[in-house]
């Protein structure tokens, strides 16, 4: 009787270590997702030049086109390190990125049959979202004013493109999906 309870006792402990493994896994890929897709929409396709666009170019880039989703995943890679975690896959195709991680620490030993040594593995979706901006002043090139759902104006300086990383998160939101 006593041992029965032990081993149930100890088959709850791993049924939990495994959930733990897994909540892991997915806060990693999560991390991972959200990171991809804040890096792309903070960076630029390279070679574009902002002080060369003409008003249709703006609409363009407001809608979503522009954005590096080159970046290799790095920022990607990065978090999934910090939560322990190795990508196994990195990929984007605007507006959605999705991250695949897997643990790198494993259950454990344990006394439920084929969980022993298992690695965490989850998938997570992020997406970039308009906040529904429009070009409202594209003047003589040298300011950009924008306009932003809520009534928010922002005014932009094309040859500093630099500023763009900070622009981007007044313009564009980032979210897990699914």
């Amino acid at each position: 009787m006593v041992a029965s309870l032990l081993f149930v006792a100890l088959a709850f402990f791993a049924v939990s270590q495994a959930g733990v493994i897994r909540n892991g896994a997915q806060g990693a890929a999560d991390a991972g997702a959200l990171a991809h897709a804040q890096d792309a929409r903070d960076h630029l396709r390279p070679g574009l030049d902002l002080r060369r666009f003409k008003a249709e170019d703006w609409e363009r880039l407001l809608a979503g086109s522009g954005f590096d989703v080159d970046a290799q995943c790095r920022a990607g890679y990065a978090l999934a390190q910090l939560n322990d975690s190795s990508v196994t896959s990195c990929n984007a195709e605007l507006p959605y990125f999705q991250v695949t991680v897997r643990t790198n620490y494993t259950l454990g030993s344990s006394v439920v049959p084929g969980i022993s040594g298992k690695r965490g593995v989850a998938t997570a979706r992020a997406t970039i979202l308009d906040r529904e901006c429009r070009l409202v002043d594209w003047g003589d090139g040298e300011t950009v004013q924008i306009k932003c759902r809520g009534g928010s104006l922002v005014t932009f300086d094309p040859s500093s493109p630099e500023l763009w990383a900070k622009l981007a998160p007044r313009l564009f939101d980032v979210r897990l999906i699914d």
